[in-house]
């Protein structure tokens, strides 16, 4: 049930990636977006070999089309290039976008079937061919085809394409490896984890400051809630006016008492904290005031500050020293973190140390 639920997440996560991003591409790249075939070799012809593992002609087209609209996006900022009929088998500067892009099909799949041969060693998948994923791809679309007519809620499309069921099952299938190698033949002693921990804690593992700030709010909303220009053009001037009486040393609240015997009711004091609880909410709804409250130092005082129909001045009252989530609070992840990292340097050294062949006559035809 566990890794079910585990599966779900990833698989919700990788849904707009590798489907909903594709489909969004397709729509701006039109004639560019030819589809690249090879009428000389069956589908099935290998492209190139990984330790005997074969790449397929159709496994190379399909994971070609998904790299489609990253070539095309790089050829128009870095050589301006704008859409044609002849895009892919037009050389600029000496690059040919049909030549690029089939190259980093090429370096990509190399990974991937050096990915999936580690998953068919360790039981993560027991046909990599791209005639088994074909076979994966009916049995899911089947699934989803009959929890529809069942009423029963899916996530992601009715029906998957081979291009985004490719990149999502991989992704899954290397989520498996992952955990399976860190909690076997990858996995981390103590020593390890401590000083995975002591060397990323600075960034991963520090807690937010805790500030304690006193603010002045002054609104220019009117009684229905919209910004008024009389009462924004008002605001604005008292605004520079408080701005000054503290720079003059006077006390937040003090001001605003003054001004509000003075029935100025739109002026309003607030003493608060700001921390990981509030951080959430404060950041999103006043992400300008949350970004000047990091900056500033312990006294310090704003400029005055324009958001959310209000003008803001605050001052840091106190804030906390420095920090961090104790370990047993993160293992887990500091743990992750390793796995990933040992699983990644894993692949790197297999596909530098992997045998590649490549057919010239098959991958040559594909244009």
């Amino acid at each position: 049930m566990k890794k079910s639920k585990r599966i779900n997440r990833i698989f919700k996560k990788k849904i707009f990636f590798a489907v909903l991003l594709p489909l969004l591409a397709a729509v701006l790249l039109s004639a560019s977006l030819i589809v690249f075939h090879s009428n000389k070799y069956a589908g099935d012809a290998t492209v190139f070999s990984v330790n005997g593992e074969p790449v397929s002609k159709d496994e190379f087209l399909n994971v070609m089309s998904g790299s489609r609209a990253n070539v095309f996006s790089y050829f128009v900022q870095k050589h301006g290039v704008k859409d044609s009929a002849k895009f892919w088998t037009t050389s600029f500067q000496g690059e040919i976008p049909i030549e690029v892009l089939k190259q980093k099909t090429l370096d990509k799949l190399k990974i991937i079937k050096t990915e999936q041969i580690v998953m068919k060693n360790n039981g993560i998948a027991s046909d990599i061919s791209f005639s088994g994923f074909l076979d994966n791809l009916k049995a899911e679309n089947e699934r989803r085809k009959k929890a529809v007519e069942n009423k029963q809620a899916i996530y992601g499309p009715q029906q998957f394409d081979a291009t985004g069921y490719y990149d999502i099952l991989h992704g899954n299938r290397m989520e498996e490896l992952k955990n399976k190698l860190a909690d076997e033949e990858l996995s981390s002693n103590e020593e390890e984890i401590k000083n995975a921990y002591d060397e990323n804690k600075e960034t991963l593992y520090k807690k937010m400051d805790s500030i304690k700030y006193e603010k002045i709010v002054l609104s220019y909303l009117d009684e229905k809630g919209n910004p008024s220009p009389d009462k924004k053009k008002m605001a604005a001037s008292l605004a520079a006016k408080i701005k000054d009486d503290t720079n003059k040393g006077l006390k937040f609240e003090d001001i605003v008492s003054d001004y509000k015997k003075q029935d100025k009711s739109d002026v309003e004091y607030k003493e608060l904290t700001f921390d990981e609880s509030t951080y959430k909410t404060d950041s999103w709804t006043n992400p300008r005031l949350t970004t000047t409250l990091n900056e500033l130092k312990n006294g310090q005082i704003s400029d005055v500050i324009e958001e959310n129909a209000s003008y803001y001045i605050v001052k840091v009252l106190e804030k906390s020293m420095p920090s961090y989530k104790p370990l047993d609070e993160v293992r887990d992840q500091v743990k992750k973190q390793l796995a990933d990292k040992k699983v990644d340097e894993l692949i790197d050294k297999l596909v530098h140390e992997a045998k590649f062949i490549v057919n010239d006559n098959v991958y040559n035809s594909i244009s």
